[in-house]
């Protein structure tokens, strides 16, 4: 089974991760992630997407400043989303484990830097990613 017929489903043991559909660097990092899911645990979705407005509560549809992980009925958010992902990945775990330790306030603020650089770094796509790559 190819990684596009597996994206289209939500099997209950699925990191679902939601991004901005329209970021570069969202893109590149989710490239990053797939290459790294040995166990192919992660799938990628859109915070603009119908299974967004779905799944998640009214305040993080379509949030696009931030990243959201839902797993096992859990939700992460922005920095804990990013130690949750790390946690995930083989190899990673120590990183995971250090960035941990932080408070939730500081891991955001450092998120939050680099969501709002992030278009002003790396431009922003026409259209969603998720939709219409191919390859992904």
């Amino acid at each position: 089974m190819g990684r596009r017929e597996e994206q289209g489903s939500t099997q209950a043991n699925s990191i679902l991760v939601f991004v901005d559909g329209y970021c570069p660097l969202c893109h590149w990092l989710a490239r990053w992630i797939r290459k790294r899911d040995k166990n192919n645990m992660f799938q990628f979705h859109s915070l603009s997407s119908e299974l967004a407005r779905k799944m998640l509560p009214a305040g993080l549809y379509a949030n696009t400043n931030t990243v959201v992980v839902l797993h096992k009925g859990r939700i992460y958010t922005k920095g804990r989303a990013v130690v949750y992902i790390l946690r995930h990945l083989s190899g990673w775990k120590i990183i995971a484990i250090i960035l941990g330790i932080f408070p939730n306030f500081l891991l955001d603020a450092g998120y939050t830097l680099i969501a709002k650089l992030r278009y002003k770094l790396f431009g922003k796509y026409d259209v969603r990613w998720l939709d219409n790559d191919k390859e992904f």
